[in-house]
């Protein structure tokens, strides 16, 4: 069990570069949190507020395709298995790695580009390429709490802050532990919104 915390930091942190190196797209969430909550800076969100967030919604879910959390989980067969050509004997371990799922073509096209309109409805996204989470019966319990809580707390910085990404740190290395981590740290700097 990962409890969240660690989970939760690393998507914030990797959603908070995508937004500072991809300015366009951190305007649209920006006009989307105005829209809800106009110039009112401290309100908190309710629970409408973040089901208003659709765009955002995008803008995380495209992040974790590309940054999961937790980059890579096991199962184990219960009962001997076939897929496709292959054999799983019963008791046979296997790994599952998001990371390397969100970034094959064969599942999404152009998949180092970060394009949140990939998760439009319209767009289909076949099932089980998308598991940040995990799925099946043994998925994240606190999927739809982290969700929420990822909005909560990227929208506050967004209505204040415009995020930008120092130099140096535009291409960070990372390390695919049991939660995905920036080796060196993310480095960004916030630039004040002029809100008068």
């Amino acid at each position: 069990m990962f409890e969240a915390h660690d989970t939760t930091s690393s998507a914030i942190a990797f959603t908070l570069l995508n937004l500072a190196k991809h300015q366009e797209i951190q305007k649209k969430v920006y006009n989307e949190c105005f829209e809800i909550f106009g110039n009112d800076l401290s309100q908190q969100p309710t629970m409408q507020d973040l089901n208003k967030m659709n765009y955002l919604d995008k803008v995380i879910k495209e992040n974790l395709r590309l940054y999961p959390s937790v980059p890579n989980f096991g199962r184990k067969f219960n009962d001997d298995e076939v897929i496709g050509d292959y054999i799983f004997p019963k008791n046979v371990a296997i790994r599952i790695s998001p990371y390397s799922m969100g970034r094959d073509p064969k599942l999404f096209p152009d998949p180092l580009k970060f394009d949140p309109s990939r998760f439009e409805i319209e767009k289909n996204i076949k099932l089980f390429s998308f598991v940040p989470f995990s799925a099946g019966p043994r998925n994240c319990i606190g999927q739809k709490y982290a969700m929420l809580e990822l909005k909560s707390v990227l929208s506050k910085i967004v209505r204040n802050f415009e995020v930008c990404v120092r130099k140096e740190n535009e291409n960070p290395i990372y390390a695919s532990e049991l939660v995905l981590r920036p080796m060196n740290g993310i480095y960004l700097y916030f630039k004040d919104r002029n809100h008068s």
